[in-house]
Parts: structure tokens; C-alpha cells; sequence
């Protein structure tokens, strides 16, 4: 590792604006401008339920809360709505669960990943099956074009939760009971094929197109990297890192010759977390020690592009913490 190189990107350089569902509800919105375009995020500070996907190309922005998800495009600051649960029937869940289970498990919308052609969306919900189990959770996919809706697990032994988007056809999802949980391949029109790992029970970091990073256990120190192949899964690398792993931040970048993961940085309270990179061409890796600004943590980051990290850094203690958000430009 050399140099890394970083673009500062806070919030004051950001243009707030706010777009409107069918509904009436807000979702305040910030507009970048960055050095390969416009990028549009929503303001998860004033809106903590919201989250968002990306599009392959940066420039629409998939915005979900656990009533709907919307499309939101980075130059037109327009919203569609891709699917939505009405307030009326929002509430009749709420109060099926209420009276069933004593309290709201309602999942509406979660976990949303779109495929790699910018075609479909799938997504998490339990309310096909919610006065069955407020556990058992399946999948459903939306194809953006058309705007029809299937629910790909209707007869549902296990939950299913979304990993990734094999191809334009499949998605890779983890099925799991009480006791145990798999791996497995389910396509568009619900055909499932069970896959095995390097372990018994994967736990699922990361993944993108066909392929996945996967440790034996949550927060370990190592962990593989393997590519689906038609109904099975080849490791493609296995990784040693210098401290814990930090669960579900971090990846592969889009022309999947890097990964990236954060990792606890020393021990106890005063570990850290640091962001970890490894060149899965040159099998190779190493930290990027540098924080700008005087910044003492890594709170977040995911690819900007095949050779950029954006990084939301912090400094300070306790409810005195400021952010910022930084590019990492890599050695190439």
C-alpha cells in the first residue's frame, strides 16, 4: 500500500431537497455533486427508517421504508413509485400482528436489491404470511418495467432472505428455521436448488452478481470468497484479516477485482474500526490506515467506482460525534 487520496464531501456541499410520495409523505433528499456526477442519497439524519439502493450506474436512487419503495433519479429529482402498501392497509397488519403476537413484527419492505441490468427488484416481506408466523419471512420480485409483483416463496417452509442477484433470472437467498439455515438458488418464477459451502451454516458478508463473501461465524477473522457456478459454489479465495470482521459493511467492487471489508481495530472498548482491502487478481491485501481531518473512526463505507471508497468518517465521543464523508482514491 502507498498513498491513498481522498475527496472531501460534507454535508455543505450538499443541496438538500425534499420529493413527495402519492401519499403525501416527505422523504428529504441530499443532492452531490462528485467527480463522476450527481449523486442522490436521502437525509438518514432527519430520517432514520429510511434506507436506499443505488443503481449500477449511480443515477437513480431506490429509497424504501417498510411501507413502499420509490425511485428517486439524481438529475431529475423526480419520484415513482415501484410498490407501496396504502396507510390502510399498513395499519390492518399492524393490528393482525398486534392481536396475534402481542406486538408489531410487521416487515412491509427490507433488504431491496436490484439486479444487474437496472430490470427487476426484489425485496423482504412477511405480510403474505404474517397469520401464519411473524418469523417466516420470503421474497418478492418486481419487474420495473412492467410493474407486476410475484411472490417467489408461497409455500414457505423456511424464511428466505435475499443475498444476491446471480444473473438477470436468479437470486441467491439464505433459507433458514429455528435450528439451521442454507444456501440456496431460487429463479423468477420459484424454482429453488439448495448449494453448499466451505462450512456448515454460512453466515453471508457481502455479496455481488455470482459471488458471495461468507465467514463460519459472525465476527470472525477469516472468511471465503466464492463464485456460484450453475448449482454450485466455487471458492474463488480465502482471507485472513489483522482483527475481527464488522458484519455487512463493506463488498466487492463493481468490476469485482477488489473487496472490501471493515474490521475492529484492537481489542474491548477501544477498538476501532478500520477499512481493509483485498485485490482478489493479485490475492493481496491491506488497510487503509489514513483518516483525514483529524477523524479517529470509520463509521461506514461502500464503492464509489472500480478504484474509489466513499467513507463516512467520525470523530469525537459519545452524542459529540461529527461526520464526514470522504473519497478514497486507490493505488492502482
Amino acid at each position: 500500500m502507498t498513498k491513498s487520496y481522498v475527496y472531501g464531501m460534507d454535508k455543505k456541499a450538499g443541496v438538500e431537497f425534499a420529493v413527495t410520495t402519492k401519499d403525501g409523505c416527505t422523504i428529504e433528499m441530499m443532492r452531490y455533486k462528485t467527480p463522476n456526477g450527481y449523486l442522490v442519497i436521502p437525509n438518514t439524519d432527519k430520517q432514520c427508517d429510511i434506507k436506499f439502493v443505488l443503481s449500477n450506474d449511480f443515477q437513480k436512487t431506490y429509497v424504501y421504508d417498510n411501507q413502499g419503495i420509490w425511485q428517486v433519479g439524481a438529475n431529475s429529482k423526480k419520484i415513482r413509485e415501484i410498490s407501496h402498501i396504502t396507510k390502510q392497509k399498513y395499519d390492518e397488519l399492524i393490528e393482525v400482528s398486534e392481536k396475534k403476537y402481542g406486538s408489531n413484527y410487521v416487515v412491509g419492505y427490507d433488504e431491496v436489491l436490484l439486479n444487474k441490468d437496472n430490470s427487476k427488484i426484489v425485496y423482504l416481506t412477511n405480510r403474505y404470511n404474517l397469520e401464519q408466523s411473524a418469523d417466516q419471512k420470503g421474497i418478492v420480485v418486481v419487474d420495473l418495467k412492467t410493474g407486476k409483483e410475484t411472490n417467489l416463496t408461497p409455500n414457505m417452509q423456511y424464511s428466505y432472505y435475499p443475498v444476491t442477484w446471480l444473473d438477470d433470472e436468479r437470486v441467491l437467498v439464505r433459507k433458514s428455521t429455528d435450528d439451521s439455515f442454507k444456501l440456496a438458488i431460487v429463479d423468477v418464477k420459484g424454482n429453488e436448488n439448495e448449494i453448499k459451502a466451505e462450512c456448515a451454516e454460512p453466515y453471508v458478508h457481502s455479496s455481488k452478481n455470482e459471488y458471495i463473501a461468507y465467514m463460519a461465524e459472525i465476527e470472525s477473522k477469516s472468511l471465503w470468497i466464492g463464485q456460484v457456478k450453475d448449482n454450485s459454489l466455487a471458492t474463488v479465495s480465502k482471507i485472513d484479516l489483522p482483527g475481527r470482521m464488522v458484519e455487512g459493511l463493506g463488498g466487492f467492487s463493481k468490476d469485482m477485482t477488489k473487496f472490501m471489508t471493515l474490521y475492529y481495530d484492537g481489542v474491548g472498548d477501544k477498538a476501532k474500526k478500520s477499512i481493509y482491502v483485498y485485490d482478489l487478481l493479485q490475492k493481496k491485501g491491506y488497510t487503509l490506515k489514513k483518516l483525514p481531518d483529524n477523524n479517529d473512526f470509520v463509521e461506514d463505507c461502500f464503492w464509489f467506482n472500480d478504484n474509489q471508497i466513499l467513507a463516512v468518517l467520525a470523530k469525537g465521543q459519545d452524542d459529540k460525534i461529527d461526520k464526514s464523508s470522504w473519497l478514497y482514491i486507490l493505488p492502482q
